[in-house]
């Protein structure tokens, strides 16, 4: 008897002198029953290649289509992502039920895939957006296959469009001032401080609490990240909900602002305040609690002390408004439009150019991989120029003067 690795069948001798094989299908998904094939043929090569037939287009996942097992995915294994994770994972997997959502899982192949990223690519979808559908599809494929619901992973295969890296284009150091000066003269201008001097993502700036800071030993503690998690239907059949999204059903469940782990490990750290944060945030403090006696009965206070960066009645700040209020900071102060991130680009621009320690730096950041640094380093011109004329000095000496 020849024996296969396992799942792959087995092919052996039959009695009359041919060959047969037998393959473990595994469970059937509607039953949870398991499923055994038996084939016969007059060779040896012949039996096994029904065998891979059958385990390609018959196997635990044969009878389940691509749009059932991305939607499991979503449901049970993805679920405890982010929320902005999961709200960019059901829009990605909503493009490819509907390109082949239909195609049964075990028939699924790389030229579907490829189809659908240039399919986006026509409608104007950028390279980078394609490559981040690519890579959700290898982690839902890839976890078929580790179910044992595909034989392999099709989106090993398949190759996405290639997307060249963005240039990171940090704020001038006039621009950084420009903006802080602008920003003592509006609420929570201490989020701006704290966002320029130590390069805090906003869902971690804007999940602080007052215990996370301690004024005597001069630390910042980031523990949580608040985000905007997206509404789901809570009626027991969407498809007749009278509500066409989400965030309108009656019985909506599952959105609103909540606080979630920070991105990573790495993420959750302690960094020292400089004096002049420490001051910003005292007065910030002072500011705020002035707000809670005219608020009265109306303030909600929140946890750990209450939100260090609040609405006017004590209220976390959903993001979108904050991404509203650094707009207009930045229309202000007269600066260039930028994005709320830009503001840690250029922190970790500063502190890289600045000749601080890589290692240090990814302490400060939160960064789980020291090839971050390449990615956020962009020397200011001015000390790119200045590089270059030290060089320039060492190899001529006088005459580069």
């Amino acid at each position: 008897m020849t024996r296969r690795a396992p799942g792959e069948g087995t092919a052996f001798r039959s009695a009359d002198g041919g060959w047969e094989g037998m393959i473990d299908l595994g469970p059937d998904p509607v039953t949870g029953r398991r499923r055994r094939a038996h084939v016969r043929g007059p060779t040896k090569t012949a039996v096994l290649e029904k065998l891979r037939r059958l385990r390609e287009q018959g196997g635990a996942g044969g009878r389940q289509s691509v749009a059932e097992w991305l939607r499991s995915w979503l449901d049970v294994i993805a679920r405890t992502s982010k929320p902005s994770t999961l709200k960019t994972y059901r829009t990605h997997v909503g493009y490819a039920v509907g390109a082949f959502g239909a195609v049964k899982l075990a028939q699924l192949r790389p030229e579907h895939l490829e189809r659908l990223y240039d399919s986006l690519a026509r409608r104007g979808v950028t390279a980078t957006t394609v490559q981040s559908v690519h890579r959700t599809l290898r982690s839902a494929l890839g976890e078929a296959e580790r179910r044992g619901l595909v034989s392999r992973n099709p989106a090993r295969l398949a190759r996405p469009p290639r997307a060249e890296a963005s240039e990171v284009v940090p704020l001038s150091a006039d621009e950084a001032r420009a903006v802080l000066s602008a920003a003592k003269s509006g609420r929570n201008g201490a989020r701006w401080v704290l966002a320029l001097g130590l390069g805090l993502r906003q869902g971690e700036a804007l999940g602080l609490c007052w215990d996370d800071v301690d004024f005597d030993a001069g630390t910042l503690r980031v523990r949580r990240a608040l985000c905007r998690a997206p509404w789901q239907h809570g009626c027991a059949k969407p498809e007749r909900c009278p509500a066409s999204r989400p965030a309108g059903c009656p019985q909506r469940i599952g959105g609103g602002l909540r606080t979630v782990e920070p991105k990573s490990a790495r993420s959750r750290r302690t960094v020292s305040l400089p004096e002049y944060l420490v001051d910003a945030l005292r007065a910030h403090r002072k500011a705020q609690s002035a707000e809670r006696l005219a608020a009265g009965e109306l303030w909600r206070q929140g946890p750990n002390g209450g939100w260090v960066f609040a609405t006017v009645a004590g209220g976390p700040i959903d993001p979108k408004v904050d991404w509203r209020a650094w707009k207009a900071l930045l229309a202000a102060a007269g600066v260039r439009d930028a994005r709320v991130h830009d503001a840690r680009h250029s922190t970790a621009t500063w502190l890289l150019a600045a000749g601080v320690d890589p290692r240090t730096v990814m302490d400060v950041m939160g960064w789980a991989q020291q090839s971050m640094t390449t990615r956020y380093q962009r020397v200011p011109a001015q000390l790119s120029a200045e590089a270059t004329r030290r060089v320039a000095a060492l190899l001529f000496g006088d005459q580069a003067r």
